[in-house]
């Protein structure tokens, strides 16, 4: 570092009279008040540097009213001088005053009263002096670093995202690909990046159309998906995978973000649901006892083909229609109650026994078991099973009244009538 000497730039090393000094000083007074109306911050210093006049602005950076407490604020202006040397500047600045070049240092840190400050610095020779003008960058770095944590959280949030995200431009080729997309393409990103779909043959032949024309829709601006697609994997497995795009203007250009989701664990619940919705309708349509489906509101959803041959409808014969429909007057209430009590009580089993009105007009006594399935997928609703009692009942009744009916003939017989154990010779 150059030593500060406190003859530099006096009026005795250059040999000068008292008159030139006066018109120095005259000079100087002019410069002054040209950098006190300056609506920039701009201090002028002497050639060792020490602070000789500063603008309005430059004392409102520091945060000091130019009529406030001026050594605190002379002492941050000062400060300046300090930063700047510690920036390794000063020999620079000096080299102002030697040379007449101009001279600028980026994003110098400076600490006031009002915190640190980040300063662009220009520095030009001004006479005998130095006028140093400093731009506050402090917002914009704050700006600028808020948006680099932005970044960085949009990143982070990408990269681990469990969905791939990619990103192309208007003819398909990619541009960004997270960890996700790796993994479900099998490539690794440089692989991918630079790269269209078309080129990697990702996409089977039956599928390049539909991508093409999502394609064009997103150069005209309009989002796609979800929609579903097969992609080759490059190590020729095929994925099913769901894929939504979204358009974006960068620039003059369009860029698309894209999000592919892998739906082999979805196909295969899908599937594994289907195998055992075909199992149980197997099962339920091989059954003797008719069965049938019934919704949250009482309607019929599905009838067993076994239906027909205990009450003449067929098994597509009144679906979408209420279930109580076809319940005897003087049994709704005990049905009702069943079927709420399914709904309302953690209960999934209900027994009850009802009429039923047959095809042919006549009531039949029905044995129903109720279970409920609400939250079986394959299901969502009360499965009723039941079986035709009414012979039954019917046999039941008569025996009943034959028995009242020998009850009478005996309470109403002249002779002694007795009922003698053969086995233990009592009377009963």
């Amino acid at each position: 570092m150059r030593p500060i000497t406190a003859s530099r730039g006096s009026a005795a090393s250059r040999g000068a009279t008292p008159g030139g000094a006066r018109q120095r000083q005259a000079r100087l007074n002019d410069l002054r008040a040209l950098v006190e109306t300056s609506f920039d911050p701009f201090i002028l210093v002497d050639a060792n540097l020490n602070l000789l006049a500063a603008s309005s602005a430059a004392w409102k950076l520091v945060g000091v009213p130019r009529k406030g407490t001026k050594a605190r604020a002379k002492s941050d202006l000062e400060g300046l001088v300090t930063a700047l040397r510690q920036a390794g500047t000063y020999d620079r600045l000096l080299g102002v005053l030697d040379s007449g070049e101009p001279f600028t240092a980026e994003d110098i840190a400076v600490s006031t009263q009002v915190g640190e400050l980040r300063l662009d610095i220009s520095a030009v020779k001004v006479g005998d002096c130095l006028g140093i003008a400093a731009r506050d960058i402090t917002e914009h770095r704050r700006i600028v670093e808020a948006l680099r944590q932005s970044e960085e959280q949009l990143r982070d949030y990408l990269e681990s995202s469990p969905d791939a995200i990619y990103i192309n431009d208007s003819k398909g080729t990619f541009l960004y690909g997270n960890r996700a997309a790796e993994r479900l393409t099998g490539y690794s990103r440089e692989e991918l990046l630079g790269k269209s779909f078309l080129e990697l043959d990702i996409l089977p032949p039956e599928y390049l159309t539909k991508a093409l024309a999502n394609l064009e829709l997103n150069v005209a601006g309009r989002p796609t998906g979800p929609d579903e697609f097969e992609l080759v994997r490059k190590d020729g497995e095929k994925v099913p995978v769901e894929i939504s795009t979204y358009p974006m203007h960068r620039g003059d250009h369009i860029e698309v973000i894209g999000i592919a989701r892998d739906m082999t664990d979805r196909k295969l619940a899908q599937e594994q649901l289907l195998r055992s919705e075909e199992y149980y309708r197997a099962l339920i349509e091989n059954a003797l006892d008719p069965i049938i489906i019934i919704d949250r509101e009482g309607a019929i959803r599905y009838k067993s083909s076994s239906i027909e041959g205990v009450f003449g409808y067929g098994p597509t014969d009144d679906i979408g229609r209420g279930s109580f429909d076809f319940v005897h007057p003087d049994d709704l209430p005990a049905a009702a109650e069943a079927f709420s009590r399914l709904f309302e009580t953690a209960d999934s089993m209900a027994h009850y026994e009802v009429r039923a009105l047959h095809a042919g007009g006549s009531w039949r006594t029905l044995e129903v078991v109720g279970q409920k399935l609400l939250d079986n997928p394959a299901v969502e609703g009360i499965v009723a099973s039941f079986r035709d009692v009414t012979h039954r009942r019917l046999a039941q009744e008569e025996l009943r009244g034959s028995e009242e009916r020998f009850r009478n003939v005996l309470d109403n017989s002249f002779d002694m009538v007795y009922r003698l154990n053969l086995e233990t010779g009592s009377y009963d």
